[in-house]
């Protein structure tokens, strides 16, 4: 157990330093983004939404805006068209993902670790494994095991689902901060190859 907690502070630490880090390096480009979606869309930059995190813990999970005012929390699809063209560009690359560094700053998100639903995907889980509440062990992650597997993105069907509950659990079962480092950089290359 003192191994078990020496490494979640060390996880802590690491997540603190290298989201100050990368939002220091990028704070220029959410700045741009963030007028780029004022000028071209009305209502704020960024994007509020409830999520759960670690032991079922609900916060707020910050995203820059790349859909219009009154789109809803529904999952979004291929080409839809509640989607900003700005939006498109920022999603495409994550962009929009980057103020969730203040998340991970907070305390309730990690650089790495299983991503927060929104809360309707969230009871579909729940309903659909019992095995689903030990993905709450951990923090969630900006990235994670199976984003850089092969399940980004939506999970509208239950295979999807499964996939991705199946590679959190595995993350979480072999966390490390060699596996951490591995799947950062396997991010950078999803996302360079929008896979």
């Amino acid at each position: 157990m003192a191994n078990k907690m020496a490494g979640y502070r060390g996880k802590r630490m690491f997540d603190v330093v290298g989201s100050s880090a990368i939002l220091l390096m990028f704070l220029p480009l959410i700045l741009i983004s963030c007028v780029a979606v004022g000028v071209t869309s009305p209502g704020g930059a960024i994007f509020r939404q409830q999520r759960v995190g670690c032991l079922g813990q609900r916060f707020e999970c910050l995203k820059l805006r790349t859909m219009y005012l009154g789109s809803g929390d529904e999952l979004t699809y291929p080409g839809d068209p509640r989607v900003t063209f700005v939006g498109r560009f920022l999603r495409r690359f994550a962009i929009d993902e980057l103020p969730q560094l203040v998340n991970v700053i907070k305390g309730e998100m990690s650089l790495v670790g299983p991503r927060p639903h929104i809360l309707s995907q969230e009871s579909i889980f729940e309903n659909e494994f019992s095995n689903f509440q030990e993905r709450r062990y951990l923090r969630p992650g900006m990235t994670g095991l199976a984003q850089v597997s092969g399940f980004r993105g939506p999970t509208d069907t239950m295979t999807k689902r499964a996939g991705r509950l199946d590679y959190d659990l595995q993350y979480i079962k072999n966390s490390s901060f060699l596996l951490d480092l591995k799947i950062l950089i396997k991010t950078v290359w999803v996302i360079a190859l929008n896979r």
